[in-house]
C-alpha cells in the first residue's frame, strides 16, 4: 500500500493545477517536483514562485521540489521554493546537466561526480530536506554525495 504519491517532473502550471485538484479528492499525501528551464521558471515559462505559492497551503502536499533539471539551476530554485513554499519540505533530484542529442543519439556535456557532490553541500546549506539524482546521475555521483556528507 502506498504511503504517498511522488508526482514528478511537472513542467506546466496548468497540469499542476489539475493535479492539485485530483490530490484533494484522493486524500493521499504527495510531493510535487517541477521540471525547470532556468533558476526561476518551469519549462512552460511559469515562475516557480507562483507554483510554490499556489501549493503552499495545499493540505495533501507535504513537499515541493525540482527534478530532471540541470544542477547549475538548483541553488536558485531552492531559494525561490524556500521563499514561497510555506512550511513544505524541499526535495531536489537534479539530472547530470548533460543534454541528449537525438540526431547523434549521444549525451553531450560534463557529468562530474565531484562537482555534483560539492553542489550537494551548497544545497544542504540552503535548507533542502531530501536530495537525490535524476537522469544520468549514477552510482559514482551518489557515492561522492554520500562521501561529501560524511566529511
Amino acid at each position: 500500500r502506498a504511503h504517498f504519491f511522488a508526482c514528478e517532473t511537472m513542467p506546466d502550471f496548468q497540469e499542476i493545477k489539475v493535479l492539485a485538484d485530483i490530490l484533494k479528492r484522493t486524500k493521499k499525501s504527495a510531493w510535487i517536483t517541477f521540471s525547470c528551464k532556468d533558476e526561476k521558471h518551469l519549462n512552460d515559462g511559469t515562475l516557480i514562485a507562483e507554483c510554490a505559492a499556489y501549493l503552499s497551503d495545499h493540505p495533501s502536499v507535504f513537499a515541493l521540489g525540482v527534478n530532471c533539471t540541470a544542477p547549475q539551476y538548483i541553488s536558485g530554485l531552492i531559494k525561490e521554493l524556500k521563499a514561497h513554499a510555506g512550511d513544505k519540505k524541499i526535495v531536489i533530484y537534479p539530472n547530470s546537466g548533460e543534454v541528449y542529442h537525438a540526431d547523434t543519439k549521444t549525451w553531450l556535456g560534463l557529468s562530474d561526480p565531484d562537482a555534483f557532490a560539492k553542489m550537494t553541500q551548497e544545497w544542504l546549506s540552503l535548507g533542502v530536506d531530501i536530495i537525490g539524482g535524476c537522469c544520468r546521475i549514477g552510482p559514482e555521483h551518489i557515492a561522492k554525495m554520500r562521501e561529501s556528507l560524511s566529511n
